[in-house]
Formats: C-alpha cells, sequence, structure tokens
C-alpha cells in the first residue's frame, strides 16, 4: 500500500506534529509506503529527507483562507488570493501530475480541512481520498471559502472524512457534508514519551504554562486579563509562562496589555519552543482557545501530569471535565479568574484531577489508538 499525504504547515502547529507521529508508527509497524506533498519546503520536509522518506514541495494555496485583520486589510489579500487559487493551482496540479507517479499511489490523504488540493489529485486520478477534518474553518479561524459552493464541492469530492473530534464533526455536518461520510478519530500523541510531574501543588508559587500559537483565538488576553482581577495575595501565588511567536500585531497587544496591568512579575512571554520536556515543570496548564479542534497542547498538558483548565468551547468538553480539570465559561474573565483561584485553595482535589487526567490521557488519547483506527480505515477502502 502507498499513502500520498498532502499536508501544509510544519512541526510548529499540531497538524504536521499529528502527522509526524502517524508516519513513524506506519513506517515501524505496517507495509506501507509513503509519499509527502507540501506546499512549502520546510521543517517538515528536512524531517521526511531525514527519515528517507519521499517528499515533494509544490506551492499550491488553500482553499480557506484565515481572515485575522480588519475588511480594508483582508480584502485585496483575499482577491489576490483567489486568483492565484483558480490560476496558480491549477497549473501546479499538473507539474505535480508530471512529477509523481499517481498510477503507483493507492490513498491520497489530506491532512488538513483548509486545502482541496489533494481532493482534486484524487479526483483527477481516480484514487481514494481520505479527507481530515483538523478545523472548523469558520469558527475558529474566521475563513473564507475560495470559491461559492465550496462545502458542496467538498462533499461532492469526498465519501472518507475523519473529524478530530465530535464538535469538529457536528460543525461539518452543519456546513453541508453528509452526516454518514464522516467517523471521528480523535488525533492521539506518544502519551509514554512525556515527563511527568511528580511534584505537582507542592509550594507556591503555581506555575502555570500557556504554550499554544499566539493568536486571538487562543485566548491568551483571557489569562492576562484574569490575573489582573486577583487579590494581591492570591497573585502572589502564581507565575504564568507563555510560550509561542510573539512577534504579532496580537503579541504586541499581549505586551501593552501585561504592562498596562504591571504584571510582568506574574507574566513572561517565552518564545516558541518545541521542547515538550518543560511541561514537567509546571503545576497547570492553560487552554482559553475560542473553538479548539480537539487541543494537542491540551494533551500534552494531561500526559505531563499537569492540571488543566480549559474553556467550555469546541472539543475542550470532550476532553476536560469535572472529574479530571477545570472548565470554565469562555471569555468570562470573572469565570476563569475563579478557576485559577479554585486551583490555588484546594491543592488535595488538583492532585486528584490531574491524576484522573493523566489515566484519561492514556486511555482515549494515545497514538497507538489513533494509529490503529488509522490502518483499519486504510484496509477498509480496498
Amino acid at each position: 500500500m502507498k499513502i500520498l499525504y498532502v499536508t501544509n504547515g510544519d512541526d510548529q502547529y499540531g497538524a504536521a506534529s499529528s502527522l509526524k507521529e502517524l508516519i513513524q508508527l506506519e513506517k515501524e509497524k505496517e507495509d506501507i509506503e509513503i509519499e509527502v506533498l507540501n506546499p512549502k519546503n520546510n521543517k517538515l520536509n528536512q524531517w521526511c529527507d531525514s527519515n528517507e522518506i519521499i517528499n515533494y514541495s509544490f506551492k499550491f494555496y488553500e482553499s480557506l483562507y484565515s481572515k485575522q485583520v480588519s475588511w480594508i486589510k483582508y480584502l485585496p489579500k483575499y482577491l489576490i488570493k483567489c486568483v492565484l487559487y483558480h490560476v496558480f493551482n491549477y497549473i501546479q496540479i499538473i507539474r505535480v501530475e508530471k512529477t509523481i507517479d499517481f498510477k503507483t499511489i493507492d490513498i491520497i490523504h489530506s491532512n488538513t480541512s483548509t486545502i482541496n488540493f489533494g481532493a482534486i489529485l484524487a479526483k483527477r486520478n481516480h484514487i481514494r481520498h481520505i479527507w481530515q477534518l483538523r478545523e472548523f474553518g469558520k469558527e475558529d479561524f474566521n475563513c473564507y471559502a475560495m470559491k461559492p459552493g465550496m462545502y458542496e464541492w467538498m462533499n461532492n469530492h469526498g465519501d472518507n472524512y475523519v473529524a478530530i473530534s465530535q464538535a469538529i464533526k457536528n460543525s461539518w455536518v452543519q456546513k453541508g457534508i453528509d452526516e454518514k461520510k464522516i467517523r471521528v478519530i480523535y488525533h492521539g500523541i506518544p502519551v509514554n514519551k512525556f515527563q511527568i510531574n511528580e511534584h505537582i501543588f507542592q509550594s507556591f508559587p503555581l506555575k502555570i504554562i500557556f504554550m499554544a500559537a499566539i493568536r486571538e483565538y487562543k485566548g491568551q488576553h483571557q489569562i492576562i486579563e484574569a490575573i489582573n482581577l486577583l487579590s494581591k495575595e492570591n497573585r502572589e501565588k502564581i507565575l504564568l509562562d507563555i510560550y509561542g511567536n510573539s512577534n504579532t500585531d496580537y503579541g504586541e497587544y499581549l505586551k501593552k496589555l501585561i504592562s498596562k496591568y504591571n504584571l510582568k512579575k506574574y507574566i513572561s512571554l517565552k518564545g516558541f519552543s518545541h521542547d515538550k520536556s518543560i511541561l514537567s515543570q509546571y503545576d497547570i496548564g492553560m487552554n482559553c482557545s475560542k473553538n479548539e479542534g480537539l487541543g494537542r497542547f491540551t494533551l500534552e498538558y494531561m500526559a505531563s501530569g499537569l492540571l488543566v483548565i480549559a474553556s467550555n468551547k469546541g472539543a475542550n468538553v470532550e476532553i476536560i471535565n469535572k472529574n479530571n480539570g477545570i472548565i470554565y465559561d469562555y471569555e468570562n474573565t470573572q469565570s476563569l479568574k475563579d478557576a485559577i483561584e479554585k486551583a490555588i485553595l484546594h491543592f488535595d482535589k488538583n492532585h486528584s484531577l490531574a491524576e484522573c487526567s493523566l489515566k484519561d490521557v492514556n486511555r482515549k488519547f494515545d497514538i497507538n489508538k489513533n494509529y490503529a483506527y488509522f490502518i483499519k480505515l486504510y484496509k477498509s477502502l480496498f
């Protein structure tokens, strides 16, 4: 069996990291040949090279384009992207078909909701296609389609969709994808590779980590606002480290917010890090997302033995509940402040919640279970 994975992004983001782990297991355990197609030569391609995986980089444009700025700034870029999507992608389809021998490809697996390049290749070359729905599209990244009727087009150009959570499935059914075509396979992580914090909640200050892309929809501003509401006594009992690239407009906004509330003593912006071992140095992991498709970083908190505080949006509520963490009302700063105070005041209960969280991530979200479901799906197509 030979699979062509069509993806985008590099391993700064969850989709590529999850794909790498899936491919690694396939190489170790199955007689599967793998090729990877990426729109940009980046760290994912370098990883493929180092693992002797055939890979290609052909620039192509996404079928859903994220809007994170005002319409005045967005509209000209959107119109240019539309032209490039319709014209340049067609040229690239021809180039890719001249480079890859599609007669040898058994399955094309599109690794993200926001690209339809793989679906087009599959249709043109009469190849089985799996489309992995990782993102909501509109609800998280505020995406707009590159052509009218995109969701109807998707429904007509695919029979095998994989949603990474029930929340993602529900969203795409509402957009127009036939419910019978979508199955839910939670993406997993290599749970046993994470270092567990054996000294959680033993002393103040409690160390809190927020490790996610620094974007408005990830909600880093909420935790800053909530810490500002804490009493001085409780503020002295916490330290927050925010990881991610802060060299953005939103990152600058966060810096100004920290200065405005005079919170530099309590909050640090640490920059981007690949080092997951640092998680074991913390007590609490934060997820303040507007709509998280599943939340790889949430699973990583759990696997490191941390207490998770998460918003009640997206798939967070499929992972975190009153028995294994603390849920707060999204964008309700008072609710988040109360959640932090609960963590400060109840050490014994926090230990119990974190222990249940670690058990849950082992039981439900281990990469080996995820891998087994995909192998079963691949084989079912023949």
